[in-house]
């Protein structure tokens, strides 16, 4: 008896011991199954008990509002409503429909179940209108037959979701959903639209969202899911506010998707997303109005099929590389990780929807909007050429690379040729400055003998320095330096000539040397005028008193100042129109430098070709467009 005893007690122990083993087996399995569907606690299931029944608008309105529990109790409830007709009773609904929606501030009405609503169908065409309605629940709305559905000022504090319903139109207005939405499976008459509504995720529920109040798996949580692959609907948002934390903002499950659906007419107006617009694989029949607002994520559009002539959108709101295509991986790829574009596929895809944008405003004749799109796809173009040159460097691509830098840099990839000129205009300043600077002789009077002569700062220093050195009047000095007194000078041998001849040579000879020596000398005139003028030292300096020096250093050093100033303006008009001769290659006259700068002239005008050339075809690019 006792070996019997021993022996069932260690049956026993050993039992107890494969059990927990099991047990632990099964939790590690389950683990991985819990990263993106997680088992909940059952809940009790409580059926209306109108279910199966006709009822009254007012009727199945309070049913909804029924509590089936005390919240101190923690105990979760789950309520069924299925299989019930709805129908308006002229008595009892107009005064509480009339009381509802007909006072501006209608008292709140909450429902605190998790809510199926499930083959309900509303007779004779009427509306169901929610006003003031807080859902604390999870709210599926199944197989409603034949409904029109307004909602208005209500919150949804879970995720609401619309599944194989017959709706004729849905409309929301004013309306919060604190943990998404979601729309699939559905038939749909007329139209889906939000108004001024606010949709988010709410991080502090854990269990995120469950396929019905039934289900004992939960599926991730969604922001909005909006998707109709049956006829084509039409779909209306305005003014509405999508956020979600930021650091969460890329991942798919949290973007305003409304992807692989066929539209009429999809209007998205004023409203401002936080996160990403996936409109991937859709199509818009009739028109597409997006306008006003913000995108602060992305727009995912590969494969978006657009009717381009009832198009309206701004190329504002998709600039600065939002436009954005979904890689193998669910990762966003956009002109943000243009360096990471190696793939020819993904290249492929996201050049496509740069193209669709481009196609469109090309069609609709807006150039603006078109050349600001063309150069953000060639620029995710050119970061392509660089990347593939670095698996594969042959020259073909890298000059394709380089070309591409050069009209990136000089014109925009030939959509500004006002870039162009800008660039010139800082190469001409860039020169004129070397040539300012430089030691060589920049203009002045050629005589017969192919020599130089001009008057420089130097010549008017050295015509006042020989004024105090010398007792001699200023007009005299300034008469023998005079340097454009050539004797060898067929002009000035013309004017001795003909002068005091009148009546001895015919009146033609005296009308042409006039006019020839008119400026001379009426520029010599004014100068010796002034020089008379300022003429009162008449002594050397080493003659004059105190007083009359500090007079004439105060005169003198003023005149050499504003000749100064005068001689460098001159020299930087001269160093501006060499800079300009060479760089538009005019080529008149003979380039009065000499070395070093000489060689600096060829580069000018090879740049100047260059830049040039680049305008010319930009411009007659953008003359042809």
């Amino acid at each position: 008896m006792r070996k019997i005893t021993i022996l069932i007690l260690l049956t026993f122990i050993f039992f107890n011991i494969f059990q927990k083993i099991k047990a632990q087996n099964l939790t590690k399995k389950d683990s991985f199954a819990t990263e993106t569907i997680q088992k909940v606690p059952p809940q009790l299931i409580q059926a209306s008990d109108i279910n199966g029944k006709t009822v009254t608008f007012s009727k199945f309105i309070k049913a909804l509002t029924k509590q089936y529990f005390d919240p101190k109790d923690n105990v979760k409830i789950a309520l069924q409503f299925r299989d019930i007709i709805i129908k308006f009773d002229e008595v009892e609904d107009r005064a509480f429909m009339d009381k509802r929606f007909a006072d501006p501030n209608p008292d709140v009405m909450t429902c605190v179940h998790d809510l199926l609503l499930e083959n309900i169908t509303i007779e004779g065409g009427m509306w169901w209108v929610m006003n003031k309605f807080v859902f604390k629940g999870y709210v599926t709305i199944s197989q409603f037959n034949n409904s029109h559905m307004w909602f208005k000022n209500c919150i949804f504090e879970k995720t609401v979701r619309f599944a194989t319903c017959k709706i004729v139109f849905l409309n929301f207005e004013n309306c919060e959903f604190q943990h998404g939405f979601r729309y699939h499976l559905n038939e749909l008459k007329e139209y889906v639209k939000f108004e001024k509504c606010k949709i988010s995720i709410n991080p502090d529920i854990q269990n995120d969202t469950r396929m019905s109040p039934f289900d004992l798996y939960v599926i991730e949580a969604h922001l909005f899911q909006f998707s109709q692959k049956g006829e084509a609907v039409d779909f209306f948002m305005n003014n509405c506010v999508f956020g979600v934390p930021k650091r969460n903002k890329n991942l798919p499950k949290y973007a305003v998707n409304i992807s692989e659906t066929h539209f009429t007419n999809l209007q998205l107006v004023d409203n401002i997303f936080y996160t990403n617009l996936n409109l991937a694989q859709s199509t818009i029949e009739n028109q597409f109005l997006f306008s006003g607002g913000k995108l602060i994520g992305s727009l995912i559009m590969d494969a978006l099929n657009m009717n381009p002539l009832n198009t309206r959108v701004q190329w504002t709101k998709f600039s600065n590389n939002k436009i954005s295509i979904y890689d193998a991986k669910k990762q966003l790829v956009n002109g943000y990780s243009r360096k990471e574009i190696k793939d020819e596929v993904l290249f492929a895809n996201l050049i496509s929807c740069y193209a669709t944008f481009y196609g469109l405003f090309k069609s609709q004749g807006n150039r603006t909007y078109g050349n600001n799109c063309y150069v953000e796809w060639k620029d995710i173009e050119t970061e392509y050429l660089y990347n593939l040159y670095k698996k594969d460097p042959r020259v073909s691509v890298y000059f394709a690379y380089l070309m591409n830098v050069f009209l990136r840099d000089f014109c925009d990839y030939g959509t500004n040729p006002l870039k162009s000129i800008y660039l010139s205009s800082l190469v001409l300043i860039f020169f004129a400055l070397l040539y300012f600077f430089s030691p060589f002789q920049l203009n002045g009077d050629k005589d017969e003998e192919g020599k130089y002569t001009r008057v420089s700062i130097y010549t008017q220093i050295r015509l006042y320095a020989s004024y105090f050195l010398e007792k001699e009047k200023l007009k005299n000095i300034y008469l023998r330096q005079q340097i454009c007194k050539v004797e060898n000078n067929d002009k000035m041998e013309f004017l001795r000539l003909t002068n005091g001849k009148t009546g001895r040579l015919p009146m033609m000879f005296h009308l042409i040397a006039k006019p020839s020596i008119w400026w001379r000398g009426y520029k010599q005139n004014l100068e010796v005028w002034f020089y008379e003028r300022i003429d009162y030292v008449h002594e050397k300096w080493e003659d004059l008193t105190k007083f009359r020096r500090i007079l004439a250093s105060f005169a003198f050093g003023f005149l050499m100042l504003i000749g100064f100033i005068y001689f460098v303006l001159v020299r930087a008009v001269d160093a501006f129109t060499l800079s300009l001769n060479v760089f538009s290659t005019l080529g008149f006259g003979e380039i009065p430098i000499k070395g070093v700068i000489r060689y600096l002239t060829v580069i000018e005008g090879f740049i100047g070709w260059f830049l040039l050339s680049i305008f010319s075809v930009s411009l007659i690019s953008q003359v042809i467009q």
